[in-house]
């Protein structure tokens, strides 16, 4: 049973006004300028997808990709289009990965998805350096700092 009002005046209690919070402007890879190469590996991405669809479709007994697979790509690209990068070639392999290549001159940096595990190698003439990682994400997070100590960054 609610208290009786005091003086015979039932007072209404209202919340307090809520303050006004400016919100922080962007900083990081969020503010990016849009790579031009976006919009051309996401056509790459489609194109391959529809080949990738049938058993054997590299001519040598390749499953078909899943569209799960593809979807990671297309999440991929999203991402490390972010990081201010060069274009990458993008082809899927009979292994069932999709790859991701960077090449500048003798240095190269391939970042490979699958549905459970992906590969993320560096080559020079001199060194390979190769790691797995399950998470899309450190995937992305080392392949952009490969591709920063090739350019010197």
């Amino acid at each position: 049973m609610p208290p009786p009002p005091e003086s015979g005046v039932e007072r209404k209690l209202e919340p307090p006004p809520l303050p006004v919070v400016a919100r922080p402007k962007p900083t990081g890879p969020r503010t990016a300028r849009r790579q031009p190469w976006l919009d051309e590996a996401r056509e790459t991405l489609k194109r391959l997808e529809v080949v990738t669809r049938l058993p054997g479709w590299d001519d040598e007994g390749a499953e078909a990709f899943p569209a799960s697979r593809w979807e990671s790509a297309r999440s991929f690209v999203a991402m490390v289009v972010l990081f201010d990068v060069p274009r990458p070639m993008i082809s899927p392999c009979g292994d069932g990965y999709i790859h991701f290549e960077w090449r500048d001159g003798e240095r190269t940096v391939l970042a490979e998805l699958g549905d459970a595990k992906h590969v993320v190698s560096a080559s020079s003439p001199s060194e390979r350096t190769e790691e797995t990682f399950s998470s899309l994400g450190d995937l992305l997070l080392r392949t952009t700092r490969l591709l920063d100590q090739r350019r010197g960054k």
